[in-house]
């Protein structure tokens, strides 16, 4: 087995009261995957952003968690137009493993698509099982796809998992818009697949798939509002997704209001089950939004609720009653997702980021706001609340989040990316991550909160680490972490790279090393 393992991951732990370490990650065992770790059979290349976007599913039907890791970046003057790594779960335990590895592209034989420079081949991703065989499938976002001829169009290739042999391409999904795909009207700059999220919102056991579309017009000639975007929703069955019984959201379309220029809804989504509802919701961002004249990109989200029958939706705001904060000018409410029961009473909470969040006099320090749909328990967080880290300029705070059980007690945890963070005086954007803990009786807490960065010297500055993140349980036991760091120079000029945190309980080795 073939592991790439890192030592130099900071981290800054508190102790719970009796002064025990509360069970949660570990830097032991950690491992930092590049594009020039042993055994991957890549050439580095600068600017593939490894670990832009990251996605964590069981591929291969074995009970654990597999991870794809995105190398959307292009090779300046090629045709490459992007690249998916899959790294499949050691069936001992032992974490992410190069064997049975596998590298995607549209150049990938079965893969439909025609590679091209620039298309951005998994500036998304998302993991379901959409024919619900007991295997996930992995959906690809291609927002920079040509396709029949219109530029930037987009597209989404779909995998399909496998128990023989994880993640295939023999029936290769490939949607797009235009009556030979996905139907509507097929026109360049609508970035298709720019967003993903799989959840089974009709309640039929099989995941579906939400597709944002925020480069689409709505409308015609004198009327046609520009850039307003929308959202698909395609429906899973046993041979897969379907465009049966396929929904459509957009504004005046299943969604409130009017068609707004430039709204871009379609940009940023996530699903969960977050009330009572039948069938999970999908939870759409509109960091674009703007609540006046003079709150120009201030943010909202909608929830939407039976995707598939009344559509119920709800927009909120951090002007809306009851959600702390201050809504203001580029604060970007809802620039990024995630759903979580951070209370244990069976609903999830929504987790929305504000990376432009001011607080006080600091621009951009970033916030996020925990919005309880079922009990209206809403709370906001800062670095503020998490010493000795503090709010400082554009540290975009709430960047990107991620929800898993990490320290195995049952109830959701919540990692925050603060990926603007200044590491020292020189280090700048380095980036840092933020875990803190559910727990029944409070909700999210500070209690047993740990802080993870990579020490870089100055030459590292612009990482990002924790721009990206995905969890999941590729160890049995409590779930692990996946951090990216898309612009990370550990190989060459902004190749970057994913770190995975292992929960205590997946921890094998007592000095954090094994030979690759």
């Amino acid at each position: 087995m073939n592991r790439w393992f890192y030592t130099g991951l900071l981290l800054a732990g508190f102790l719970v009261p009796g002064g025990q370490v509360a069970a949660q990650l570990q830097a032991a065992g950690a491992q930092l995957w590049h594009q020039a770790s042993p055994n991957l059979g890549l050439t580095p290349a600068v600017n593939r952003r490894f670990g832009h976007a990251l996605s964590t599913g069981d591929y291969n039907c074995d009970g654990l968690d597999d991870a794809a890791i995105s190398m959307p970046g292009s090779i300046f003057g090629g045709p490459d137009g992007g690249r998916v790594l899959v790294l499949y779960a050691a069936d001992n335990g032992g974490g992410l493993s190069t064997t049975n590895r596998q590298i995607w592209s549209q150049s990938s034989p079965g893969v439909a698509g025609v590679e091209t420079g620039s298309d951005d081949f998994g500036d998304a991703l998302a993991s379901g099982d959409f024919d619900n065989d007991g295997c996930d499938d992995l959906a690809i976002g291609v927002h920079f796809d040509n396709i029949e001829g219109f530029l930037n169009a987009g597209a989404v290739n779909v995998l399909y998992g496998s128990a023989a042999g994880g993640l295939t391409a023999d029936d290769d999904d490939y949607w797009h818009q235009g009556p030979s795909s996905a139907g509507g009207a097929l026109e360049a700059q609508d970035r298709f697949g720019s967003a993903l999220a799989a959840g089974d919102f009709n309640g039929d056991g099989f995941d579906d798939l939400a597709i944002g579309i925020p480069g689409e017009d709505i409308g015609s000639g004198a009327a046609q509002v520009e850039n307003a975007g929308a959202i698909q929703v395609l429906f899973g069955r046993g041979s897969g997704l379907s465009t049966a019984r396929s929904v459509i959201l957009r504004r005046g379309t299943n969604l409130s209001g009017s068609p707004v220029t430039d709204e871009f809804i379609g940009g940023v989504l996530a699903a969960g089950n977050a009330n009572a509802s039948f069938g999970d919701e999908l939870i759409i961002g509109i960091p674009n939004f703007s609540i006046s004249a003079t709150l120009d990109n201030a943010g909202a989200i909608i929830i939407v609720s039976d995707v598939d029958g009344a559509v119920l939706d709800q927009t909120i705001t951090q002007a809306s009653t009851g959600i702390p904060g201050v809504a203001e000018a580029d604060d970007r409410f809802g620039a990024a997702l995630a759903l979580g029961d951070f209370d244990g009473n069976g609903f999830a909470e929504v987790a929305v980021g504000v990376p432009g969040e001011g607080v006080g006099v600091i621009a951009g320090a970033g916030a996020i706001n925990i919005i309880d749909i079922t009990a209206s328990n809403h709370t906001i967080w800062t670095q503020d609340d998490l010493p000795p880290e503090q709010a400082e300029v554009v540290d975009s705070f709430g960047s990107a989040l991620a929800t898993a059980d990490f320290n195995g007690d049952g109830i959701d945890d919540l990692a925050i990316g603060a990926s603007g963070e200044n590491l020292g005086i020189s280090v700048n954007n380095a980036g840092l991550v933020h875990v803190i803990q559910g727990s029944a009786a409070a909700g999210l807490t500070s209690v047993g909160r740990q802080i993870w960065s990579l020490p870089f010297d100055p030459a590292n500055s612009g990482s990002l680490f924790g721009s990206a993140l995905a969890a999941g349980r590729i160890n049995s036991g409590a779930a692990d972490l996946i951090i990216g760091a898309p612009n990370n120079s550990v190989s060459v000029n902004r190749g970057g790279s994913a770190t995975v945190l292992y929960s205590p309980r997946d921890e094998l080795f007592a000095d954090g090393f094994e030979a690759p």
